[in-house]
C-alpha cells in the first residue's frame, strides 16, 4: 500500500511540476495583463469591477461602485494584485484598497484628492497623501494593510512638487518652506524622515530633466531683475553640491528635457541676444551652441536614435498646460530642422510601435467628444486611422508596452479593444467579457498572482516527489511477531 501511495506521489508530483512549466514557458515572452473594467448592467448607479486576461479569459467580478466616474490605479508597477480606488459613496469621498483576489481595504471616507506616493510590497505598507488643500498640504499618511491601521505625520514642510524617486526608498519634494524654495528628501520609514538638500533658499520650482543619474539637476535664482539663473547639480544623497552652468534661461513654458543619455544634458543660454539650446556634458563642460531656438510646448518623446525630440506645439503666453493638444512637430538636435508630424491640435497621447517605425496618435474631436485612433510614420507621412468612435482621451499602456487598451462604441454599449504594438492589430477583448450596458476601462495591472502561486506550486510538487522517492528507499514496513 506505501509503495502504491508513493508511486502516486511522485506521479501527481511530477504532473505538478511540468504544468507549471509548461505554462511558464508559455507566457515566457508576454505575460498576460490583467485589464480591469466596470460595467453597469442595471438600471441604477451600481457598478461592477471586473477583472479579465488580456487575452479575453478568466473574468471575475471582483468588487463594485455606486460612481459612475471613478478613479483606479495600480499601487505600484510590479506584480502585487493591488489597486487604489477613489470613488463617491453616498455622496461622500472615500479611498479604497482593492485585490484582485476579492478582498479590500476601505481607508478614507472625507478626502478629496489622494495621492499614492510609494507602495512597500515586503511590509504592505502604503505611504500617501490626502488632502483638500494641495497649497498648504503637510501630511504624508502611512496605511499597513497587514496590521490595518493608518497614521498621518506631519512634515515641517509643505509638499510641494515632486522631483525624484529614491528608488523605492523615499522622494525628493520641492517646497518653499522657509524660503523662496528649497529640495528636501523624504525617506520611506516608520515614521518618515525628512532632509533639507539645498540652502540656498532660491531654488526655483521649474525642474530640469536629465539622464544623469545618480545627480538632481536644479535652478538658482540670483535676485537681480535679469531673466538668467544658475544651474545647480546636487547628488541625491545631499552631497557634491556644483555649479553647473551660469547665466540659464528660464523662459515660461519652454520645455526643459533629459537626452535620453547620460553623458549629455541641455539647457537654455543666450549669446548676442539669441536665445538658444545648448548641449553639454553632465559637469558642464563641453558645452556647445545648438542651432536650435527655444521652443514652447510639451515634450511628447525621442525618436529611437534620440537625434528628434517630438513636441506639442504653443504659443509663449499660453498659461498653463492648454497647450497639451497642440501640433505635433519634431526637431533635429544637430541640425536644428522642424518638421509638421500632425498639424491639428487635437493630439490628447503618442505611442511607439513595437518597433519605433510607426507612431500611435490618439486624437480627440473637442465638439463631439470622440476620439480616433491614427498610426503615421515617424515624419507625420502615411497617416492610416486604425479606429475610431472611441470613448475616452487615453490609452491603457500595458507593461512592457507591448499592447494598449482602449474602449468604444458598441451595439450593446462600450466594448473593449487591444492594439497590438508589435502586429498593429486590433482584436475585441470579447471571449470571456460579459456583455454590459456601459463599460468604462479603468486600468491595466501585471499578472499579480503568477509568481506567488506558481512557487507554492513548485514547492508541493518537490514536497510530493521528494516524499514519494523517500518513501520508497525506506525499508518496508513489518509487522511484529
Amino acid at each position: 500500500m506505501r509503495r502504491v501511495i508513493s508511486h502516486f506521489a511522485i506521479l501527481f508530483g511530477c504532473l505538478t511540476l511540468l504544468i507549471v512549466g509548461m505554462l511558464a514557458y508559455a507566457r515566457r515572452d508576454a505575460p498576460p495583463d490583467w485589464i480591469i473594467f466596470s460595467i453597469n448592467q442595471r438600471y441604477n448607479n451600481d457598478f461592477d469591477i471586473y477583472r479579465v486576461l488580456s487575452d479575453g479569459t478568466h473574468t471575475k467580478r471582483f468588487a463594485f461602485t455606486s460612481d459612475e466616474h471613478p478613479s483606479m490605479s495600480r499601487l505600484s508597477n510590479d506584480s502585487t494584485g493591488w489597486l487604489m480606488l477613489y470613488d463617491r459613496y453616498r455622496g461622500q469621498e472615500r479611498l479604497r484598497f482593492l485585490h484582485l483576489l476579492g478582498y479590500q481595504e476601505v481607508m478614507n471616507y472625507e478626502s478629496s484628492v489622494s495621492s499614492m506616493l510609494h507602495y512597500d510590497r515586503e511590509s504592505q505598507i502604503i505611504y500617501l497623501t490626502i488632502t483638500d488643500d494641495w497649497l498648504n498640504n503637510r501630511t504624508l499618511w502611512v496605511w499597513d494593510l497587514k496590521k490595518g491601521y493608518h497614521l498621518p505625520y506631519e512634515l515641517p514642510f509643505k509638499l510641494g512638487e515632486l522631483r525624484a524617486w529614491l528608488d523605492g526608498e523615499g522622494l525628493i519634494l520641492w517646497s518653499d518652506h522657509a524660503s523662496a524654495g528649497d529640495l528636501y528628501s523624504v525617506s520611506f520609514t516608520n515614521p518618515p524622515k525628512v532632509k533639507r538638500l539645498t540652502t540656498h533658499g532660491k531654488v526655483l520650482i521649474d525642474p530640469i530633466s536629465t539622464a544623469s543619474e545618480g545627480w538632481l539637476y536644479y535652478l538658482v535664482g540670483d535676485g537681480d531683475p535679469d531673466p538668467y539663473n544658475h544651474l545647480y547639480r546636487i547628488r541625491t544623497d545631499g552631497t557634491d553640491e556644483e555649479l553647473v552652468a551660469e547665466q540659464v534661461l528660464n523662459p515660461v513654458n519652454a520645455i526643459f528635457f533629459g537626452s535620453g543619455d547620460p553623458t549629455i544634458i541641455y539647457y537654455w543660454a543666450e549669446a548676442n541676444e539669441n536665445p538658444h539650446l545648448v548641449q553639454a556634458r553632465p559637469d558642464g563642460t563641453e558645452a556647445v551652441d545648438l542651432p536650435i531656438p527655444v521652443i514652447y510646448g510639451w515634450g511628447r518623446g525621442w525618436s529611437s536614435d534620440y537625434q528628434w525630440m517630438y513636441y506639442s506645439e504653443s504659443s509663449p503666453d499660453m498659461v498653463g498646460p492648454q497647450f497639451l493638444g497642440g501640433n505635433l512637430r519634431r526637431i533635429n538636435m544637430k541640425t536644428g530642422e522642424s518638421q509638421m508630424v500632425w498639424e491639428l491640435s487635437n493630439l490628447q497621447q503618442m505611442v511607439w510601435s513595437a518597433d519605433r517605425t510607426w507612431l500611435i496618435l490618439l486624437t480627440t474631436d473637442q465638439q463631439s467628444g470622440y476620439s480616433s485612433l491614427y498610426k503615421t510614420r515617424p515624419d507625420g507621412s502615411d497617416v492610416t486611422l486604425l479606429a475610431d468612435n472611441l470613448r475616452g482621451m487615453y490609452l491603457e499602456i500595458m507593461v512592457g508596452v507591448k499592447a494598449v487598451a482602449y474602449t468604444t462604441w458598441g451595439e450593446v454599449g462600450k466594448e473593449l479593444h487591444i492594439l497590438d504594438l508589435q502586429t498593429l492589430e486590433i482584436r475585441p477583448l470579447h471571449d470571456d467579457a460579459p456583455p454590459g450596458r456601459m463599460r468604462q476601462l479603468l486600468t491595466t495591472l501585471p499578472m499579480p498572482e503568477s509568481d506567488s502561486q506558481a512557487g507554492w506550486l513548485v514547492g508541493l510538487g518537490a514536497i510530493l516527489v521528494g516524499a514519494g522517492v523517500a518513501s520508497t528507499l525506506l525499508p518496508p514496513f513489518r509487522p511484529r511477531t
